[in-house]
């Protein structure tokens, strides 16, 4: 009898690790999964401006974006998604956030604030620094 219960003991210390082994795996699937969607919510290209030494626009060109460098400025036009985190240089909006932060009301955006890549630019333009 002594031996049946040792060896029921270690095979359910066996089956525990098993389990244990699963959802290690199961919360490592999960977490990929969240990541390619994270991924997935940042647009293709962006709207890269050339500014002159005075700050001014005397350029802008459609970019891969995943060619944008920090202090990149970058246009944001409505109905499109953010290509990346940035601060307001000028302009103005309201970005829905709620794919990243749950806010169910579009947050309102002016000069100053930062804006989050993946979210999704409601009305208004924004020019935008990356960060």
């Amino acid at each position: 009898m002594a031996a049946m219960g040792g060896s029921g003991s270690s095979h359910r210390l066996g089956r525990a690790s098993l389990v244990g082994k699963y959802l290690e795996v199961l919360a490592k699937g999960k977490t990929s999964d969240a990541i390619a969607k994270l991924m997935n919510l940042t647009p293709d290209t962006a709207i890269l401006l050339t500014l002159d030494s005075e700050g001014n626009v005397v350029g802008e060109e459609e970019i891969d974006s995943r060619l944008i460098q920090k202090n990149d400025v970058i246009k944001i036009i409505p109905s499109a998604k953010v290509a990346s985190d940035g601060l307001v240089i000028w302009g103005q909006s309201h970005v829905n956030e709620s794919m990243i932060t749950g806010e169910a009301r579009p947050v309102a955006k002016r000069k100053g604030d930062t804006v989050i890549g993946g979210t999704m630019n409601e009305n208004g333009v924004a020019c935008t620094r990356q960060l």
